[in-house]
This record gives C-alpha cells, sequence and structure tokens, in this order.
C-alpha cells in the first residue's frame, strides 16, 4: 500500500449526491489478487489535434514494480452520431518506454483512449481505472479553429444528439429530483478567441433547462474557477445585451456576481448561434466571493408582470 496507484476509485451510484458508491461489508471492486505493473507517467498531449493527423502516445512503466509482458492502447471516437467502435492498439517497448501512434480519424469529436497493461503473472491494470470520473483520456479532433470575435463552446453529445436533447427539454416535472450517476457522457471544447487555445472536459453533465443548457463539470477540475454553466439563448437583441450589461453593473458597483460572456455555439458540428453564458450561483461562485457557503440561498424570480409567477406557485 506504500504506492498511490495501489488504491482506485469505487464505483459511483447512480445518485451520487444522495446514495454513496463502494462495496462496503464486500470485496473491492478494484480487487486484484497480485500487484500489476505501475505506471510512472504519461508523455504531455495537446488538448486538440487536426482531422487526418495521427495522436503519438508515450508511457513510461515504474522499473521498480512488476514487469509487463503486454501494454495496449484501447481507443474510439465519440461523435455526435454515436461512440466509434473500441480498437486496440500495440504499443512497441525500448526498456520501459513504450510508445505508439493512433491512426488518424475522419470526423470530428473527441478521441478517447486508456492503456491495460498485462504483468507477467497476469495481472492487468487499466490506465485511467475504468471506475474513475474519467476513465479514459481525451483529446478533441477537428479542423484548426478559426478565429472569431467571441469565444466558442462546442458540445459533443455521443448518446444523444440535439434534437433528442431538446425533445426532453420539458420532461422534468416539478419537485421530480434528477437522477444521474457523477460521470457524464458528454464534452465541451471552450475555445478563445483570440489565441484560438481550446480546452476540453470530458465525461461531464450537459442537461436540458429553460431556454438552453446547463453544463456540469467535475469539482477537480474546475474552468475559471466555475462548476456550473448555464448557456442559453436569447430570443432578442434586447434581451442579449441586457442579461449580461445587468452582472456587469452589478459587479462594478461592488456586489458579488456571476461571471457572464457570449459564445458562439455548436451542437455536434450544427451552428446554434450566439448564446449567453453565465455563472450558476452555487458553492463554486460563494467559494470564489470569499462568503460563506453554510445557509440556505434564495432566488427571486419576476415575470415581468403582477402575476404570481408559475415556479413559485406550480399548483396556481
Amino acid at each position: 500500500m506504500r504506492y498511490p496507484d495501489s488504491w482506485a476509485p469505487s464505483t459511483s451510484s447512480t445518485h451520487y449526491q444522495t446514495i454513496p458508491g463502494g462495496t462496503p461489508g464486500r470485496v473491492n471492486a478494484a480487487h486484484v489478487s497480485s500487484e500489476p505493473p505501475r505506471v510512472l507517467k504519461q508523455g504531455s498531449l495537446p488538448a486538440r489535434i487536426d482531422l487526418g493527423a495521427p495522436l503519438g502516445l508515450t508511457l513510461q512503466l515504474d522499473s521498480d514494480g512488476p514487469a509487463a509482458s503486454k501494454v495496449e492502447v484501447l481507443y474510439q471516437l465519440a461523435t455526435g452520431a454515436g461512440l466509434g467502435e473500441e480498437a486496440r492498439l500495440s504499443l512497441d517497448s525500448s526498456g520501459f518506454t513504450y510508445s505508439a501512434r493512433i491512426p488518424a480519424q475522419a470526423a470530428e469529436g473527441v478521441l478517447r483512449y486508456a492503456y491495460e497493461i498485462v504483468g507477467k503473472d497476469g495481472a492487468i491494470r487499466r490506465f485511467p481505472h475504468e471506475h474513475a470520473l474519467r476513465p479514459m483520456f481525451s483529446v478533441f479532433v477537428s479542423n484548426p479553429v478559426a478565429g472569431g470575435s467571441i469565444p466558442s463552446a462546442r458540445f459533443i453529445l455521443p448518446e444523444g444528439n440535439i434534437e433528442r436533447v431538446q425533445r426532453f427539454r420539458y420532461g422534468r416535472r416539478e419537485g421530480q429530483a434528477q437522477a444521474f450517476p457523477a460521470q457524464g457522457t458528454a464534452a465541451i471544447v471552450l475555445t478563445d478567441h483570440e489565441t484560438k487555445a481550446s480546452v476540453l472536459f470530458d465525461y461531464i453533465h450537459i442537461k436540458p433547462r429553460s431556454g438552453g443548457y446547463k453544463v456540469r463539470l467535475h469539482k477537480d477540475r474546475l474552468w475559471r474557477e466555475l462548476s456550473t454553466i448555464n448557456i442559453l439563448k436569447m430570443y432578442a437583441p434586447r434581451q442579449t445585451l441586457c442579461e449580461s450589461l445587468a452582472f456587469e453593473f452589478h459587479r462594478r458597483a461592488g456586489v458579488p456576481s456571476s461571471w457572464a460572456d457570449y459564445v458562439q455555439l455548436s451542437i455536434d458540428g450544427k451552428a446554434q448561434g450566439i448564446h449567453l453564458a453565465f455563472e450558476q450561483p452555487n458553492k463554486s461562485f460563494l467559494r470564489r466571493h470569499d462568503l460563506d457557503d453554510d445557509g440556505n440561498l434564495y432566488k427571486a424570480i419576476w415575470q415581468g408582470s403582477h402575476q404570481p409567477s408559475p415556479r413559485a406557485y406550480p399548483r396556481g
């Protein structure tokens, strides 16, 4: 137990916010009878590669650990059309360093891959672990990103395209809890319009919400210290401007305010136009503003009239 990789994550429940995962009272889900080879490090990788370009990989095993008899990489391409067929590729070895080149991909998407390392005695290590929040490494595959006047946000939804996502937008009833595992199936690529640098967040949740989408990132890897981002379509120029200006006005007045900006949204390669992106007022928001996150957070809703809000009084 002296090595960190002697530990592995447990399986997550389908409602991880209230129901813990793990295997209490039973043999650990990650139990192995003998120690498999240990990974020392992986070579650095870009966040994005061009369409038609192979992906070079290097993996270094710990020379003080058990020897490996075989090292393979498993990979598949996730696109809006679904998950591609998983393929295997053997890595060439030079001592304890292994290398391979994943062939070029013909479609835009997220290239996911993981290593399977087999020891001399048959013990197998999967890197990353299959129960991890991100069970495979990820690289965005696309044409060179064009510049623009605002950042871009790209959704990749391999288990549901835009039509399926929008169909369930109003399917949740009042008071019905949303049950979902910690590990999502979607990905988002955020690209800076000036530097053209892309940041990929994979295995996340992108859920429909009124007027747009709610993007939930994992707590161990945030974007601009944000854990949840709302991306909404504004249906009039006035709405598009006033929402962002309101956040900025409060910020300049010294009131803690959500981050807000505009993004050019595309979903599974289909352009969706300019959307407003803003921070969810949650615990990450409170911590970012050095506010106490112990207590209740209330939301005021104004419907633009003197009539009571149907959200506040769902039964009339």
